[in-house]
This record gives C-alpha cells, structure tokens and sequence, in this order.
C-alpha cells in the first residue's frame, strides 16, 4: 500500500482538530494536563502567546523516540519504513502531563534549576488551539519494544499509521502519563502555496498562536522559585491580560502546626518504645 507521507489524508469536513479518539485515545475535555518549561520558555510564552511544538528530533533523553517495536522491524515494506522515519522530522509536538495535581517528578525532569513553571490547563482548551494544519491529541502508549508489534491502522485511516510511533515509549516512562498534541503535517497549511520557513521540514521546533485566557487555569511556579521573584512574574502575567494569580508550588511546604505536632508525639512515643 503506498502512503501519501506529505499530506495526511483526514476525512473531509474535519476542523483542523482532527477527532480520531479512538486511534489516538485522546483523554476526555475535561481531564487536567501539566506543561512544566524553564521561566525563559514561560515568558516567551506570555509574550508571543505562542505555544512551541517540537520535533521528534529534538527529543535527545530517549533514543527510541519515533521508533518501532524491535518485533515490528523486519515486517514492514520499503515505503512504510521511510514513513516511519520521515515522521520524526515532520510532525510537531507539545508534550503535555496528565495529572490532577502538580508533579515532583515533572519538576526534576524538565525544569533546570530553580526558575521553573508550569501551566494547567486542559484537553477542550487544547483542542482549541490556532492551528492551521490538521492536529490530533492522544495519550502516549507505554510498550514492552523487544516483545510488543506495531500497532496498525486500517482504512480510511492507514495513511496516518507512519504517525503511531509518536505515541509509543517505553514502559520505563510510564511514570511521565504523557499526552501529545501532534501536529501532522505543519506545512499543510490550506490556501497557502509556500511553506513558512519556520515550517519546514528541515527545521526546528516553532511557536503556534494561543488565547491565553482560554488556555491557561493556573500557572505555578517551582519550590525553589526565588520569593523575590514571583512578583516580576506576576506583573509579565498581568501584562499579558490573564486575571490569574501566580502560585508558588507548595510541594516543600512544611505541615500545619497540628500535624507537625502529631508528627512530634509520633516521634516521642517511638523513642520512648526503644
């Protein structure tokens, strides 16, 4: 079966939201998401109300990144291989976390030092983002690669199989509850006949327009952000037009005075048994 790797083919009368939930399992709209970025990628944000997507080859922590499963390798033809590897230079990506709360683990991944931020927001704001080319959403799948084969597709969809692998890491990043907004083909752009620089397939990562009031709940700053410096950070976020108050994570809080002092009574009554 030939694939047509430079425009996807999605089913007439999408919006450029592609809603292929049950292929890409796609969390409900309601369901909380996390992105955790250093304060300069924060204010950048703020400034350009711009959302950055990445390629896959940026991606340098994991080297199965875009990959297939080691069982999947020698069972596929010449042209669904180079699919399969054109992929990773030409689709975008904003990673995001699912959780309900903040994470100390997201923390210590992705934020270098103490000036960290992350953003909540949720899967019905993403879904609304200023996106010219078609883009789907979808959990990541952790798998076993040295047992695990390929998912695949079937029609009308099989043109979006070379896509999967962006949606697959190893089980030892489960702990992540990773969900992608994967923008397929960035230089499809209807009504366009150029291609932006910025859009090619052989550069980096871009920024794609948000509405920050719609997609930003809360905005948290990390455990170790300096007290001095939350106020700076308030007044770009004002600036910016967005009515939230900036948190200061309260991960390293200490407890309340009653539990600090059952604590200390816990602690007594264990001595006193020694």
């Amino acid at each position: 079966m030939a694939y047509d790797i430079w425009q996807p083919k999605v089913p007439k009368g999408y919006a450029m939201y592609q809603e292929f939930s049950q292929f890409f399992d796609c969390p409900p709209d309601g369901q909380m998401v996390w992105r955790y970025m250093g304060l300069s990628r924060f204010l950048w944000m703020l400034k350009e109300s711009n959302l950055y997507f990445a390629r896959a080859a940026e991606f340098k922590n994991d080297p199965y990144e875009g990959t297939i499963p080691f069982t999947s390798a020698g069972q596929i033809g010449e042209n669904l291989k180079a699919a399969y590897g054109l992929q990773r230079r030409l689709a975008a990506i904003s990673c995001w976390h699912m959780n309900e709360v903040e994470s100390v683990a997201m923390w210590k991944l992705y934020v270098e030092g103490p000036e960290g931020v992350a953003i909540q927001s949720r899967i019905s704001a993403l879904k609304k983002l200023d996106e010219r080319s078609p883009f789907v959403i979808g959990k990541v799948k952790y798998i076993n690669y040295e047992t695990e084969p390929q998912r695949r597709f079937v029609e009308p969809l099989a043109a979006l199989q070379p896509y999967l692998p962006i949606f697959q890491k190893r089980r030892s990043y489960q702990h992540e509850q990773e969900v992608r907004v994967v923008i397929l083909n960035p230089g499809d752009i209807p009504g366009e006949r150029v291609i932006p620089p910025e859009r090619n397939m052989e550069s980096t990562g871009f920024g794609v327009p948000v509405r920050m009031p719609e997609l930003v709940e809360r905005i948290v700053v990390s455990p170790e952000f300096p007290p001095f410096a939350i106020m700076s950070v308030q007044k770009d976020v004002d600036s910016a037009g967005l009515k939230i108050r900036v948190e200061k994570s309260d991960l390293l809080k200490p407890p309340n005075k009653e539990c600090e002092e059952a604590l200390l009574r816990l602690a007594r009554l264990s001595v006193g048994r020694t």
